[in-house]
Order: structure tokens, then sequence, then C-alpha cells
């Protein structure tokens, strides 16, 4: 299961919504595991279409690896 990813830079959940209103609406879970980035706006937008493409894929490391790398 892919995480929950949330820019700590400008405290947007970047990807995994639907996974964190699962896991927070019906679930109940008050903590989540999350995956951190610190990314400008261009970045994390950049990131969430990427992600959003990637659902399914399998493709989301490394995508996160190639903004890592660019910043």
């Amino acid at each position: 299961m892919e995480l929950i990813v949330w820019n700590e830079r400008t405290g947007n959940m970047v990807g995994g919504h639907q996974r964190y209103k699962i896991m927070v609406n019906e679930l109940g879970h008050t903590e989540l595991t999350v995956s951190v980035v610190d990314l400008d706006e261009q970045q994390e937008k950049l990131l969430n279409l990427a992600l959003i493409r990637s659902v399914g894929t399998g493709m989301m490391k490394p995508f996160i690896d190639c903004l890592m790398i660019c910043r």
C-alpha cells in the first residue's frame, strides 16, 4: 500500500487523499504513517500530478525519488 504524502513546507497533503478518508473516517484511525516531503509549490503540483498518473502502477517511489534529486 502506498503511503499518504504530506508536504512539510506547505502543510498540504500531496497524495493519498482517498486512503486518508478511509483510514480516518471509516476505520477510525487517529494516527497515520505518512511520507514527508519538503517541496516548493511548483514541485508539489508536479508530484501531485505524478501521483495521480501513477495510481495502481506502483510508480510512486520513482517519482518521489526524481523530485528529491531535482531539488
